[in-house]
């Protein structure tokens, strides 16, 4: 069983509560970051503040019809403001998500020195949290989302079809985190490209490719293995709960990246050995 990832973070030096605090700090507390009611009397707000403010929050592009932040914060059960501490990583990073949208959709971002300022300092933040947590960014819907950097999954992404591409990166997005139904889709996608390489992957590795297109057969991915009145029938979804099943689900993802990784490097050992035995002829 693999690490879980706050531990990997914990053993790394990276204090998860530490760096929530500091960015809630500056969010919601600090009066001095550059950012002022009006030009003519300097009376300084926190940025929370700011954009809760009627005619601030509605210009942020994502707002819906909610009229200011605490509204909206409400209307999407965010709790950001009423928790001061926390060790979960995918809250911080949600956090670090919420905050660098409003800056990103504010429309003055770049013409207003008040929010051009202050937005800078919390880039640099975010940043470093999001750098030193080993996260990265994407952008889906026009927003900007973090997700877990990854070699293998980087990689894959730049091998695989455009189409798919991006739903390789979103599998590890902490808002499919109990979504099994989504992830079974990805898994179905990366399924479905991989078919076509079936007898690739089988002279790299049979038993390998035998078994990661039973997973596909069996696991209610590309058949309906829960009804029991089809030759697809599986057993196992009599028994398995919701938490497991997804943990399968994380596996056979991870199954379906080696894949590619193994496609791929049919060209790179035929490169490889191609270079060898120019250095013989040699």
């Amino acid at each position: 069983m693999r690490t879980p990832f706050n531990e990997v973070l914990k053993n790394a030096g990276f204090d998860i509560s530490l760096e929530y605090k500091r960015l809630y700090k500056l969010f919601y507390e600090e009066r001095n970051a550059g950012i002022y009611n009006t030009p003519q009397n300097h009376s300084f707000s926190s940025t929370y503040e700011f954009f809760n403010k009627k005619e601030n929050f509605r210009q942020i592009s994502f707002r819906g019809t909610a009229l200011d932040l605490y509204d909206f914060d409400k209307a999407h059960k965010l709790s950001f403001r009423s928790t001061t501490s926390t060790d979960d990583i995918e809250y911080l990073i949600s956090f670090c998500e919420y905050i660098i949208n409003l800056f990103n959709s504010f429309p003055a971002f770049e013409s207003d020195f008040r929010i051009r300022n202050i937005a800078r300092v919390f880039i640099e933040q975010i940043t470093q949290i999001v750098d030193n947590a080993c996260y990265t960014s994407i952008e889906k819907d026009e927003c900007i989302i973090f997700i877990p950097k990854d070699v293998t999954v980087m990689a894959v992404s730049e091998i695989v079809d455009k189409s798919v591409s991006y739903k390789v990166i979103l599998y590890n997005h902490h808002s499919l985190k109990g979504n099994i139904e989504e992830k079974k889709k990805i898994i179905r996608q990366l399924a479905d490209l991989l078919e076509p390489k079936r007898n690739q992957l089988k002279e790299i590795n049979g038993a390998f490719a035998t078994d990661l297109f039973n997973c596909f057969n069996n696991f209610n991915i590309r058949h309906n293995n829960k009804d029991k009145s089809t030759s697809h029938y599986n057993p196992l979804f009599e028994t398995i709960t919701d938490s497991a099943l997804e943990y399968l689900y994380d596996e056979i993802y991870q199954l379906c990246l080696l894949a590619f990784m193994e496609i791929d490097s049919i060209d790179k050992k035929r490169f490889i050995k191609e270079m060898l035995n120019s250095k013989k002829n040699n």
